[in-house]
């Protein structure tokens, strides 16, 4: 009977000493991976730059699957403003937001579908974000028939 049993290893044993040798943000970054880290990158971004009341302009989730479809964008690591906020404490608002033209910043894709923070100065520059935004959803209806 005991021969059927075969034990996993040593380091079984030492599991429980893991966690006593692993800091809350490695384990944070562990758990959460993508999305937690380039929310620090965000946060530690801002705080470089002292903006005291930082706003960041995200897209929707509808916009990020069409970003990932039609241009192979990598999104997994785009938090939701609330994802944001409970991570790292940083404010965020979506295209159909009222306060949307007071975002100071935004997250917007390279073409190499890397997302990225820009800083955006005027009113002029979240209505260019919020239009591409909408034209990749454009993009992804026309590609997949979808209605308009």
């Amino acid at each position: 009977m005991n021969n059927r049993i075969i034990p996993i290893s040593d380091e079984w044993d030492k599991i429980n000493e893991y966690p006593e040798h692993m800091t809350p943000e490695f384990r944070k970054a562990f758990k959460l991976q993508d999305s937690y880290s380039f929310s620090e990158k965000i946060r530690d971004y801002i705080n470089q730059k002292n903006v005291k009341a930082p706003l960041i302009l995200v897209p929707d989730e509808l916009q990020k699957y069409a970003y990932s479809l039609v241009r192979k964008a990598n999104t997994g690591a785009v938090p939701e403003p609330i994802v944001l906020y409970l991570y790292v404490g940083l404010k965020g608002a979506q295209w159909d937001s009222k306060n949307v033209h007071d975002c100071n910043f935004g997250i917007v894709f390279t073409p190499e579908g890397h997302p990225t923070l820009i800083e955006l100065h005027s009113p002029h520059e979240v209505d260019s974000v919020v239009n591409t935004y909408k034209e990749v959803v454009q993009e992804y209806k026309k590609e997949f028939n979808l209605p308009l």
